[in-house]
């Protein structure tokens, strides 16, 4: 059996996509989105919503600063990263994103906030390689080694 780190998530963007490029030139593109959550034995029970990082490389990077806006509705399929980061007081804050290398679009233009009238079900994904996006828990990349201390 082989294991895979692979996360599959539909939800809405909660705030416009933020793009940057970094100093190696690669694009970067940064959004949340509100992933519906219910709990008790049935729906009308209690609902809330988690908010999850997602983080795009490259040319998916590129589609998705020029595609999406808060309040669209989009698929995302991609791997879980987790960092870990030691703080002044020498305690460890982690923090979880998902890394994107496909992404669809889904319901109509009219169901975001931005307006519109077609149906949409486009879908982009990631030409780059794994290798592209640089994964900061990779001991060997270029990075150098991780002090994070793992709990098993």
């Amino acid at each position: 059996m082989s294991v895979r780190n692979r996360v599959v998530l539909i939800g809405r963007l909660v705030r416009d996509p933020e793009t940057r490029t970094i100093a190696s030139g690669q694009q970067v593109t940064n959004f949340t989105i509100a992933v519906d959550r219910t709990f008790g034995r049935s729906s009308d029970q209690g609902k809330t919503a988690d908010f999850i990082p997602i983080d795009t490389w490259n040319n998916l990077a590129v589609t998705c600063s020029k595609y999406l806006t808060k309040g669209r509705e989009v698929a995302i399929e991609g791997r879980l990263r987790i960092d870990s980061q030691k703080q002044p007081d020498g305690t460890y804050r982690t923090f979880v994103s998902v890394v994107a290398d496909d992404m669809q679009m889904l319901g109509s233009r009219s169901d975001s906030y931005g307006g519109g009238d077609y149906q949409s079900r486009d879908s982009y994904r990631a030409q780059e390689t794994r290798s592209s996006a640089p994964d900061p828990l990779d001991m060997d990349s270029d990075l150098g080694e991780s002090d994070m201390d793992v709990p098993f």
